[in-house]
């Protein structure tokens, strides 16, 4: 029995999501998908938040975020890993 619409079937992965993937390396240098350099962002002071929090990120979500959650849901009984865990925004 089938529990997936069948249309899941024939998903691709983003082409998006495996550029940025390439693009956060730290040896590239990006000109794609709107990641700006961060010596760029000259006058914005963030002295708690690291600066690449200014850029964009895995589609998924922030490893680091990912992990503390699926730590937190552990905490209260439930089965997740952070490779099962996605983060969500509003502009998705």
């Amino acid at each position: 029995m089938a529990r997936l619409s069948t249309r899941t079937r024939d998903l691709h992965a983003s082409p998006v999501r495996e550029m940025l993937e390439v693009a956060l390396r730290p040896e590239v240098i990006s000109f794609a998908g709107g990641l700006p350099s961060p010596e760029t962002f000259a006058g914005l002071e963030t002295p708690q938040a690291p600066r690449a929090l200014m850029q964009y990120g895995p589609t998924e979500g922030e490893p680091e975020l990912r992990a503390r959650i699926a730590e937190e849901l552990r905490a209260l009984g439930v089965d997740a890993a952070p490779e099962r865990v996605l983060v969500l925004s509003g502009s998705q």
